[in-house]
């Protein structure tokens, strides 16, 4: 599993800048990526046994007052969750591997999550959000950054642009 996403954060924002991807709140398997306090990406899931594990990537900022393309990998092999910011690979965490067997099929939600009021929405830019079903290597994340996105790819889930939004909007699967 891949996920990437082009942001924007104030460095001058204090706790958490708030949720990327996530079905926090839902019913079932959590799974949430944010970007928790003093900028750190942050991975937090439940496991089999409904116990809430949190990874922090103390390593990343990405406060910034910039465009900053962001890259969470999961590799199955490793059972390790790499990032990268633009580009450049920031900082690898080896995960249980229950985090990989547990991801849940619960509908997940970009820029928030489903708990009450919200009070985690992404307080930055989210200009583009896109989730692939496999770990991306270096390479390959190297030229998303250079290139873009290949719309081609298989291992391409869903590809989201925000640049032209003003308001909340909802996506299904079947906008894809």
């Amino acid at each position: 599993l891949t996920i990437e996403a082009n942001i924007m954060l104030s460095k001058d924002i204090t706790g958490r800048g708030g949720v990327i991807f996530s079905n926090y709140g839902s019913n079932g398997d959590i799974l949430s990526l944010e970007i928790y306090t003093n900028g750190n990406p942050r991975l937090y899931y439940t496991n089999e046994d409904g116990v809430e594990i949190g990874y922090t990537f103390d390593e990343c900022d990405v406060r910034s007052d910039k465009l900053v393309h962001m890259v969470m990998s999961f590799n199955e092999e490793t059972n390790a969750v790499s990032v990268y910011l633009d580009g450049n690979l920031v900082q690898t965490i080896t995960v249980t591997k229950d985090m990989i067997d547990t991801i849940s099929q619960e509908n997940f939600f970009i820029g928030g999550d489903v708990r009450t009021n919200n009070t985690q929405y992404f307080k930055g830019s989210l200009l583009s959000f896109s989730v692939y079903s496999k770990a991306k290597s270096a390479e390959e994340i190297t030229n998303m950054f250079n290139n873009g996105i290949d719309l081609t790819d298989e291992s391409l889930l869903g590809y989201y642009e925000f640049k032209d939004v003003k308001t909340a909007i909802y996506l299904s699967d079947a906008d894809v």
